[in-house]
């Protein structure tokens, strides 16, 4: 048996136990149903607050920028540092 993207349409109609012009009966479709479960994707669980913060820390640029703000502040320079810290960033 070919694999399953070179088989035509017939062939995969058969295996698939369904007609192509009038699809799958209602029983069909319960008993689906009933044996995979919905057609629906498994939602993914995203990433911490605590792992996106980490990841911000492994860029080289937000490094030097934290290295400048830290330094701002060792000079006295606090309006700098803030600006650095809290600074509008795209």
């Amino acid at each position: 048996m070919p694999a399953w993207y070179q088989r035509n349409v017939i062939e995969t109609a058969a295996e698939l136990e369904t007609d192509l012009t009038a699809g799958l009966t209602q029983s069909a479709v319960a008993a689906r149903l009933e044996k995979n479960g919905p057609n629906e994707l498994q939602k993914q669980p995203g990433p911490s607050v605590w792992q996106k913060i980490l990841a911000q820390l492994k860029d080289f640029l937000i490094l030097l920028l934290l290295g400048a703000a830290v330094i701002s502040l060792f000079l006295g320079e606090t309006s700098d540092a803030v600006v650095i810290f809290f600074g509008r960033h795209p």
